[in-house]
């Protein structure tokens, strides 16, 4: 710095390659949103991005291609600053045996890869890019929008894979969770004799994270009270009304019961 003005280089400090790799099932319109949503990552936690775009259409140029894209985002305030850098490869399935040799240059060598696979077809089709698998420090995936193969692919040993469709549960799991805390295990168990969670088709992938958490929520308190028998099963169903995105209900004996909805739309949610 000089002149007590701060260096440029003081907002170009990456802290990760960030591999964003599009498969041939998205459309100009999701891509564009799903690059979006890296930028936005990039402006709190500054990377270097690195985007694989598939060629899909039969003839024209069939060699490596790149673009460089920057921006320098500031925020609330002069302390939130940052520039984010993206290059954006094109390839060819001729070219696809020179992929990882020109990423490979790409990326920061001293920093952590994560890698996220976006709508890639099929899960044979993520083991052909066993390189960024098991390069990466983190791969993330968005079950929401992948089919069943690609939530059940056989991930390296040691990968840390992190699923979106869960990740967008924090606030839920928090804001139900600190209700929830307010009563004594026993009493959260106590003549408890069912729990359904419903979910209409945009979420159902978040409401299978929501069952597993609930179910071992109520396995813990059902230790934690010593109780006897076993606690019941949690099961899922489709939503039956237009106006939630999910709900809950917890059954008890007699007449209690514990009932839960949210409208992500509108972010609005309600307990009874």
């Amino acid at each position: 710095a000089a002149g007590g003005k701060s260096a440029p280089s003081e907002y170009r400090a990456s802290q990760m390659t960030f591999v964003l790799h599009f498969g041939v099932d998205h459309t100009p319109e999701t891509g564009r949103e799903t690059f979006a949503a890296v930028m936005r990552f990039a402006q709190r936690y500054p990377c270097r991005i690195v985007a694989l775009c598939p060629r899909i259409t039969e003839g024209g140029e069939d060699a490596l291609s790149a673009k460089v894209f920057g921006e320098c985002f500031i925020g609330s305030s002069h302390q939130e600053m940052s520039c984010c850098e993206a290059i954006i490869v094109g390839y060819s399935e001729s070219q696809r045996g020179f992929l990882e040799n020109q990423v490979s240059t790409l990326t920061e060598t001293d920093l952590p890869v994560y890698f996220w696979p976006s709508r890639i077809r099929s899960a044979p089709k993520i083991g052909d890019y066993r390189f960024f698998l098991t390069h990466a420090k983190r791969i993330v995936i968005d079950s929401a929008i992948e089919n069943s193969s690609v939530e059940n692919f056989a991930w390296p040993e040691g990968a840390t894979v992190k699923d979106l469709a869960e990740a967008r549960l924090l606030q839920v799991r928090q804001s139900i969770g600190q209700f929830l805390s307010s009563f004594s295990p026993s009493v959260l168990v106590d003549g408890l004799q069912s729990v359904e969670v419903t979910a209409d088709g945009a979420c159902s992938a978040e409401a299978r994270f929501l069952s597993s958490w609930v179910e071992a929520r109520i396995e813990a308190c059902h230790r934690g009270a010593s109780s006897s028998g076993s606690p019941p099963e949690v099961t899922l169903r489709p939503s039956r009304s237009e106006n939630e995105s999910m709900a809950m209900l917890w059954t008890y004996a007699g007449d209690h019961r514990f009932f839960w909805t949210v409208n992500l739309e509108t972010g609005r949610a309600r307990l009874e």
